[in-house]
């Protein structure tokens, strides 16, 4: 169930300078990019705990977490400016589920993805109907290889022994996006009508405890 945002807190509004401030390190050259990279990501976590700690009930405390990135939602509107990723973060508490979802820019001035608005939404354990495998094939691969395998055969005459190497990269490209999804896990609402959460990065160490958990506890709900 999608809730509405909580009113700012002190440390959310804190957390979020202090992204601020990192973002002008980097360009300035104060912090390097693997640093940034991991500062910034620390202080996202903590700015996901605390939009989730208004919504806590009384003695209700985060016990897992697992953070992802999900990737470009469409292509870039330009090829010299980055575009931001949709990346989630999921809280398992001792009765519920948290997701957070919103824009990562990963640096400083990547363009924002219009219409992609930050979501906070909760799932409380009773109401989780499953937790099944979720997959997605790779259509913008597919798609790439065939084209590139086209242009190869077009070309033919004129490339060469180079035709057969484009040609192999091509249908590479194909296979691997038919044969290999993107899998994530869904995470099944018994509401009708509520669209399955997507885990994404599920074989991480995060996502292998944090998936236990809740598997652990929606069992223990159907009791």
């Amino acid at each position: 169930m999608k809730i509405d945002p909580p009113d700012p807190c002190p440390e959310a509004e804190e957390l979020e300078a202090r992204l601020a401030a990192l973002a002008e390190k980097l360009k300035v050259g104060d912090v390097t990019p693997k640093r940034y990279a991991k500062a910034r990501q620390d202080l996202l976590a903590r700015l996901g705990r605390a939009k989730v700690a208004p919504r806590l009930e009384a003695n209700e405390a985060v016990i897992a977490e697992h953070h992802w990135v999900e990737g470009h939602s469409k292509i870039p509107d330009s090829v010299l400016k980055e575009t931001a990723q949709i990346a989630g973060s999921l809280y398992a508490t001792d009765r519920r589920l948290f997701l957070w979802r919103f824009q990562d820019q990963g640096v400083p001035g990547a363009a924002l993805v219009e219409g992609a608005e930050e979501t906070l939404d909760e799932r409380w354990y009773r109401d989780v109907e499953s937790l099944g495998p979720g997959r997605k094939w790779r259509w913008g691969e597919v798609a790439a290889g065939a084209v590139i395998t086209f242009v190869a055969m077009v070309l033919a005459g004129h490339l060469r022994m180079t035709t057969y190497f484009l040609m192999g990269i091509g249908l590479f490209g194909v296979l691997h996006g038919l044969l290999f999804p993107t899998r994530w896990v869904a995470v099944a609402s018994r509401a009708p009508g509520e669209v399955p959460w997507a885990v994404w990065a599920a074989r991480t160490k995060s996502g292998r405890a944090l998936l236990r958990e809740v598997e652990a506890r929606t069992r223990s709900e159907r009791r």
